[in-house]
């Protein structure tokens, strides 16, 4: 019975029917995961869209919260059609959001893809330690399926943007480098070298 009904609603009276009820719902501002999940729905379906990416990823960051990381890369996916596609700023942020949804879950292929998203729209607008970060878990993200190569080249990228930005994230990238060197590609003396760099600016 609500199928027929809702079939027989023109498209812009479901607009904003949905608006309506997005306004409604925000008026109620009540902010369990499930009430954030339907102000998403509706208005994105009422046309909202700056509302509808808000309170995606409002869902999605309270999704990754809960330990609901199937329901949070779903809810990214859904902000990242949203977000028009000249908004690269935003774009990279959620892409990288969605990659560290998609790492603990195993689901490798998808973690690579948004970083390597994220590092691309976060170098197009200039912003070298967003980059920079997307480049650290794009690195960690190759590492984990054995890609060393890709890992290496990734790391590298990511310790050449920060050049000093963040001291702390890149005693960090010079750690996971290390270990790639040491433990997987079997460079002792390199990776040896790249920890004792590490332990100076740690100290």
């Amino acid at each position: 019975i609500r199928e027929c009904l809702y079939a027989e609603v023109t498209a812009v009276g479901r607009r904003r029917l949905h608006a309506a009820i997005g306004d409604a719902l925000e008026r109620r501002a009540t902010t369990g995961s499930r009430h954030l999940a339907d102000l998403a729905f509706h208005f994105t379906r009422g046309g909202d869209r700056a509302r509808g990416v808000t309170y995606t990823l409002a869902a999605a960051d309270r999704g990754m919260a809960s330990f609901a990381g199937a329901e949070a890369q779903a809810l990214y996916n859904d902000a990242l059609v949203l977000t028009d596609a000249d908004d690269h700023s935003v774009r990279g942020s959620i892409a990288v959001r969605l990659g560290n949804a998609a790492l603990p879950a195993g689901d490798n292929k998808v973690a690579t893809v948004a970083f390597e998203q994220a590092r691309a729209e976060l170098l197009g607008v200039g912003d070298d330690r967003g980059a920079d970060a997307a480049a650290h878990r794009l690195g960690q993200a190759w590492a984990r399926v054995e890609e060393h190569a890709r890992a290496e080249t990734a790391f590298r990228e990511a310790l050449r943007l920060l050049q000093s930005l963040d001291p702390g994230l890149e005693v960090r990238v010079r750690v996971d480098l290390a270990a790639l060197l040491g433990m997987s590609l079997g460079r002792n003396d390199e990776s040896l070298a790249v920890a004792r760099r590490a332990l100076k600016d740690a100290e």
